[in-house]
């Protein structure tokens, strides 16, 4: 992926054997990347460190601004869930619902709004945590609208993570999400010993508790709005959901598996009531946060 040097120091080493040479990444666009080429220098220092911000980044973020991660699952290769009958593509539902959220929330003081990806891209689960955690992000929306084999179950569902799935419902459709770096022939890394619970372990029990917060907010907006499954409100072990300092959702929007669902999920005037609501939802959350000393 394309990145750019934002730190590289020479430092006495711990153990006080010698030196180390250490050196940090961070992700950004290939635009940004084509121009940090273009002026690369190895004879003019100041031209060569030419600063970019990492990808995507929210515009224009004052100090106290609220920062959100807009995830459109899926992308590129991984093209998800396919619709019952337009055979309307996951990936392309998703980013559709994922930018009009983000225009309906960058339109809030206070609030600034970006979405992991902005076209069709594939983007791997553990690089879509990374660019929520380097923007700083407060929260993080993961959109889907994945399909079932039970062609009559419809309505919206929110995950947070957990160590033990809900159900098997929840169960499998975190299975088949994390299946996602595969699809593009990516390895999962596997985590080391100490953090191989990272469900619970390395992510914060409060960042989970601000998770489950935000995902009931999302559930009382829908109330009598949005149609949504039995116990909408489930959980299991979703890695895109693993930021430990960052409280992270996935909503599935509804079902592709079903007509009726699909039909709403490639509706704008559907899609722009889903984006208020949401809206509505991170309001609340935020003035419950900022209440409690956030």
């Amino acid at each position: 992926s394309p990145v750019k040097l934002a730190l590289a120091k020479v430092q006495a080493d711990e153990a006080g054997k010698g030196h180390r040479l250490v050196l940090e990444a961070e992700m950004i666009d290939k635009q940004a990347f084509a121009e940090l080429v273009r002026t690369q220098s190895w004879n003019d220092r100041a031209e060569a460190a030419e600063t970019t911000s990492a990808i995507p980044a929210p515009e224009k973020t004052a100090p106290g601004d609220f920062v959100i991660a807009v995830d459109a699952g899926h992308g590129g290769i991984d093209t998800g869930a396919i619709g019952v009958d337009t055979k309307t593509e996951e990936k392309q539902v998703t980013l559709a619902f994922a930018k009009a959220l983000t225009d309906r929330l960058n339109k809030e003081p206070g609030i600034k709004a970006f979405l992991t990806r902005e076209d069709d891209e594939f983007l791997s689960l553990s690089q879509r945590v990374l660019i929520a955690r380097q923007n700083h992000a407060g929260l993080f929306i993961s959109l889907h609208a994945d399909t079932l084999k039970q062609k009559d179950i419809r309505g919206a569902t929110v995950y947070t993570i957990s160590d033990k799935a809900s159900d098997k419902l929840a169960a499998d459709l975190a299975e088949r999400e994390n299946l996602s770096d595969q699809i593009a022939g990516k390895e999962t890394v596997a985590e080391p010993p100490e953090v191989a619970d990272i469900l619970l372990d390395l992510t914060r029990r409060e960042t989970q508790a601000f998770s489950i917060s935000l995902a009931e907010s999302v559930l009382n907006s829908f109330r009598d709005q949005v149609g949504t499954i039995n116990n909408p409100h489930r959980h299991a072990g979703f890695r895109v959901l693993q930021a430990p300092d960052v409280p992270s959702i996935l909503l599935e929007l509804g079902f592709l598996s079903n007509a009726d669902d699909e039909k709403r999920l490639l509706d704008e005037t559907w899609r722009g009531k889903i984006a208020d609501l949401l809206t509505d939802a991170v309001k609340r959350y935020r003035a419950a946060v900022m209440a409690n000393g956030g």
